[in-house]
């Protein structure tokens, strides 16, 4: 079994049931709302408005929630689909969800009103998908489905989901990453590193090159112009990578994380913000990306696996797995 889909069982196997309500708990002085949800969450999308998300929860499905007061979130509504849920991408309109449902493959969903969510359609793929991305035309789809590696699906008529292409993986593909042109691909490989593709040509995806990553490579992040790369590397800690020349990367900087998950950055792409699994919210100083500097640990309840930063209320929404969802203020996070 691989390496990432034993972690998730390990996770899964703590889950437990509970009611819908939320908790509000003291770290370091700061306030911090834990919005319990039914099952296990492990992603997050803002919707534009920015007042609502979408949470995908193993064992819960897709959840509409209120956040227009973040520290008081409210369940709207949740899908009866997509119960394996893992993670979700939103097309533009904000009226399909394209879902990442685990050993049920993919899953699209109607979410034009939130309170009677559709499927449209169903693509079930060969191991067990973990995350998804879509094209900047919102014609293709990429998969990271583990064992059977990165897949990529024509979407163009959403209730007939067509598979065009696929790269194999060589230990268990964990996330998809589009750079902000929609040109290439950063596939995290876990142990098999970092994988960078050419789908300029969906049908046609061209390897350019591998990153031998120090550990298992979970999640990615790209800074604004597309030049550094930011690697969750698990035991590996969060590395940084320059890929202005995308055939061959260098690694710049190093930060020493115990269980790096995910990375998300801020706005001005100062401050790195590193899903550190068991051990809470790592904020990190990456203004000089050769000498990343720990700004501060925020201790959660449960797992932090992902990480969303609504900028207009100055706040982060961490998926905290069967504790559901962790509500941050980031005003003063970098004092």
């Amino acid at each position: 079994m691989k390496y990432y889909l034993l972690m998730r069982l390990i996770l899964l196997l703590l889950v437990t049931s509970a009611s819908l309500h939320t908790t509000v708990y003291a770290n370091n002085g700061r306030n911090i709302t834990q919005f319990k949800t039914s099952g296990a969450v492990h992603d997050i999308s803002l919707l534009k408005d920015k007042r609502h998300a979408l949470l995908a929860a193993y064992g819960g499905g897709i959840q509409y929630v209120d956040i227009s007061q973040p520290h008081k979130p409210k369940l709207i509504a949740k899908a009866k689909f997509s119960k394996n849920a893992e993670a979700l991408v939103l097309n533009k309109a904000e009226t399909l969800a394209f879902v990442a449902n685990g050993a049920a493959g993919l899953d699209i969903l109607n979410i034009v009103d939130p309170k009677n969510i559709k499927l449209m359609g169903r693509f079930d793929t060969p191991s067990y998908t973990f995350d998804v991305a879509l094209s900047k035309n919102e014609n293709t789809l990429f998969l990271a489905d583990n064992d059977s590696g990165m897949i990529v699906l024509d979407v163009t008529r959403p209730n007939q989901p067509i598979k065009i292409a696929s790269i194999k993986s060589r230990t268990g593909t964990a996330t998809v990453q589009l750079d902000h042109h929609g040109k290439h691909l950063f596939v995290a490989d876990q142990a098999g590193g970092v994988i960078i593709v050419d789908v300029t040509k969906p049908t046609k995806p061209i390897i350019i090159s591998r990153i031998p990553t120090s550990a298992h490579s979970q999640g990615v992040a790209l800074s604004k112009n597309d030049q550094l790369l930011y690697v969750a590397e698990n035991t590996g800690g969060l590395n940084i990578y320059d890929i202005r020349n995308i055939k061959k990367p260098t690694l710049l900087g190093h930060f020493l994380s115990k269980n790096a998950f995910s990375v998300t950055l801020s706005a001005d792409n100062k401050t790195a913000y590193v899903a550190d699994l068991y051990h809470g919210l790592q904020l990190v100083d990456v203004t000089n990306p050769r000498k990343p500097k720990h700004i501060k640990k925020i201790a959660l309840n449960g797992s932090s696996e992902n990480i969303i930063i609504n900028y207009n209320q100055k706040t982060a929404y961490v998926a905290t797995d069967k504790a559901g969802m962790s509500v941050i203020s980031i005003n003063s996070t970098r004092h």
